[in-house]
């Protein structure tokens, strides 16, 4: 690239890029490519297709390694097989790759979700027996089965005796302990006990804080340990905002539920379609609808404009009430709101014309539809079917649409 004119130095590099990018990368090798197919075969759950791997392996004579049969193992876990789990891990010392200690971690997620503890325990020290010491993940998995303060404190002792310093996660597990037992006292004790040890609690603790005191209605409490969180510098979350505005529904407390939600949004925490329809429904349970719509358009009027499955979720309960005025203002918001309703919010509605034999609400809801253009699907079609009473007000070519759609009315 160096010397010749100008010209020359800005062929010289294009060619070396072009050379660059066209250059192919070495192929990945069998086992890398066999190992990439079983983890995604882990991410999906799907046993049948990794067995079939696996198969290919032995008959392309692929060793696998410590990544491939670990990725077996979480599967295998996944499925609740617990023996298929053990005797792939025997089969691994047998082929020279014993399991490491994460191979063990994973194994040991059967035992935490079965709350079996002798288990846990005693696969625990057969690890141990094959050289293998725990880390902070192992105690953490003993401390989430640790039922008392007893056994906490024995799970600490294990830890020191093997020079292990207890993390956040490792606290946040004890917590548990004492909001399982709504033990106010013994969550704050575990909070103190982190400030001992020099360790900020964090979201999680906060809010199991915040979570606890809401539940025994002292709201007082709980607005003070939100402010805590946030002078520590701790920024709530979406469920710990959740929380304390479903507790001010309850109470009839609107204006200090709108300000967290005001909070929340200014603060810029994400909000999921489960954290806007705990919100909303909320204030439909311990408000009524007209609350619940209220509080509908005070998101949309702070930028937050609810999800179509928040909506549905919203209708559906609706419904169940046979709430048709309910029903009617959502339906407009969502219309304001320039929201599609779509397939599942529609059938909730033919659900509750069919159920009530309304001719009128159903010539309504199909007419919706089709303006919206929204295609009929086999549940609506089951509706329909339901009442043959009312088939008379179905339109032909709704029923054209829905013989397009490989169904029959």
């Amino acid at each position: 690239v160096h010397g010749g004119n100008i010209l020359d130095r800005m062929w010289a590099f294009v060619r070396v890029v072009t050379r660059a990018f066209t250059t192919q990368k070495p192929p990945k090798s069998p086992l890398v490519m066999y190992t990439l197919k079983l983890n995604n075969c882990a991410r999906i759950n799907d046993i049948q297709k990794a067995k079939t791997i696996l198969e290919e392996m032995n008959q392309s004579g692929v060793q696998p390694d410590l990544i491939t049969y670990t990725a077996v193992l979480k599967l295998l876990i996944r499925q609740k097989d617990l023996d298929g789990a053990v005797r792939l891990m025997k089969q691994m010392k047998e082929a020279g790759v014993p399991p490491d200690l994460v191979a063990h971690t994973v194994v040991m997620r059967h035992f935490v979700s079965r709350r079996d503890k002798s288990g846990l325990r005693q696969f625990i020290q057969e690890m141990q027996q094959s050289g293998i010491s725990p880390n902070i993940v192992v105690y953490t998995q003993l401390m989430q089965l640790a039922s008392t303060i007893e056994e906490a404190n024995e799970i600490i002792a294990e830890m020191k005796a093997a020079n292990i310093e207890p993390d956040v996660v490792f606290f946040t597990s004890m917590m548990q302990i004492f909001v399982k037992k709504s033990d106010v006292a013994g969550v704050k004790s575990v909070m103190k006990l982190m400030a001992a040890q020099g360790i900020q609690p964090d979201v999680i603790s906060y809010t199991d804080l915040i979570q606890l005191y809401a539940t025994q209605n002292n709201l007082k409490a709980a607005q003070s340990v939100l402010e805590k969180m946030k002078r520590s510098g701790v920024l709530p979350n979406a469920v710990t905002y959740s929380v304390l505005i479903e507790r001010h529904a309850r109470k009839n407390n609107h204006i200090e539920a709108r300000k967290l939600l005001e909070e929340m949004i200014a603060n810029k925490v994400q909000i999921t379609h489960a954290n806007e329809f705990t919100i909303i429904n909320s204030f439909l349970k311990h408000q009524g609808f007209p609350a619940a719509v209220v509080m509908i358009h005070h998101m949309i009027d702070c930028g937050v404009t609810p999800h179509n499955s928040t909506f549905a979720g919203l209708i559906g309960k609706l419904v169940y009430r046979s709430n048709t005025a309910g029903v009617t203002a959502v339906m407009e918001t969502m219309v304001e709101a320039k929201i599609k309703p779509d397939i599942n919010t529609f059938n909730m509605l033919l659900r509750m014309f069919v159920a009530t034999n309304s001719i009128e609400g159903l010539k309504n809801v199909i007419q919706h539809m089709l303006n919206a253009r929204v295609r009929p699907n086999q549940t609506t079609v089951s509706l329909l079917n339901s009442n043959p009473a009312l088939l008379s007000a179905v339109p032909e070519y709704f029923l054209t649409s829905s013989r397009r759609r490989g169904t029959t009315v």
